[in-house]
């Protein structure tokens, strides 16, 4: 059969198209926002309607993380020969024509079926497949999707249990927490910082969680004392309800679900994931989506605000 790469416009739906074509073959889905393939923020193999493999991506935005994008290719052709891939709806941006490029060389199609709807970048899809044209049904309805994504939230946040992890004991990806050198309470009292929950200085910059915003002496006590030209201020309330993955240290997934909440005076994360407890976590893959327990979607983190 070889691959075929498939590739629609945000008007389309590829469900009815699939359901005649599909058959028995596999299906790689590197689109994050297909309501019919499972949850919204993750990317998947599927043998038949059961993922074999799965990827956290954490946003619905295929040009929010493009790297994730072109990793989660790479490490899913290990378990991937033949079979259907569904790339992201493309729609005219540089990031994303850039990365529908990217992922078309690296999967090297024998076919390549576009959607009569879909734009094209300009210089084409940069591989020798000639594209074929296929008309398909129109999407449904952005209040319909919405619907169908809630439905996807509130079985997950049922289906879920709770953890409770310490900061010491799990590596976080995809957030600015973590990424720097922590600058413990003792330090922050002696310079007159308490007023940060938490500190952690880079060489460019510092990073702080705050109850309250700070002022401009504040803020001119950080730079002063580590010597950085800026900092990031974040409010502690910024990590709730975000969605995040969970892994083992070899990159394994292992659960996914949502970060209830996080004290930093104990340096500790409550979650409530897929996971079954006592499942040791070590890595924490962390999105941008956000939805609360009735299962609405709040608006998403931006890229590495938190």
């Amino acid at each position: 059969m070889g691959i075929t790469a498939l590739i629609g416009s945000p008007a389309d739906s590829w469900r009815h198209w699939l359901r005649e074509n599909l058959g028995g073959a596999d299906l790689l889905c590197l689109s994050p926002n297909e309501p019919n393939l499972g949850p919204p923020g993750q990317v998947a193999l599927y043998r038949g309607e059961v993922p074999v493999w799965t990827r956290f991506y954490g946003s619905l935005d295929p040009s929010r993380s493009p790297h994730v994008l072109v990793a989660a290719l790479a490490e899913a052709q290990q378990h991937f020969r033949e079979g259907m891939v569904l790339l992201p709806s493309f729609r005219s941006s540089p990031v994303l024509a850039h990365t529908m490029r990217l992922l078309l060389r690296l999967l090297n199609p024998d076919e390549l079926i576009v959607s009569e709807r879909c734009e094209v970048p300009l210089g084409g899809w940069g591989i020798p497949a000639e594209p074929e044209p296929v008309e398909l049904a129109a999407s449904l309805t952005p209040q319909v999707l919405e619907a169908q994504r809630k439905a996807h939230w509130m079985r997950l946040w049922d289906d879920s249990f709770d953890h409770e992890l310490t900061f010491s004991s799990v590596a976080m990806e995809g957030l600015r927490l973590g990424s720097g050198k922590l600058i413990g309470f003792e330090e922050r009292r002696k310079l007159g910082l308490a007023w940060c929950l938490h500190l952690e200085v880079s060489a460019s910059s510092a990073f702080a969680i705050v109850t309250d915003s700070p002022t401009e002496e504040d803020i001119s006590a950080v730079l002063d004392s580590f010597h950085v030209p800026k900092l990031h201020v974040v409010p502690s309330t910024a990590y709730q309800h975000l969605l995040c993955g969970l892994a083992r240290s070899h990159g394994e997934e292992i659960g996914i679900g949502f970060i209830e909440d996080i004290d930093f005076e104990q340096q500790s994360l409550k979650l409530r994931a897929t996971a079954v407890p006592p499942t040791p976590i070590p890595i924490l893959k962390v999105g941008s989506i956000k939805v609360d327990r009735l299962g609405r979607e709040l608006p998403e983190a931006r890229p590495w605000q938190v």
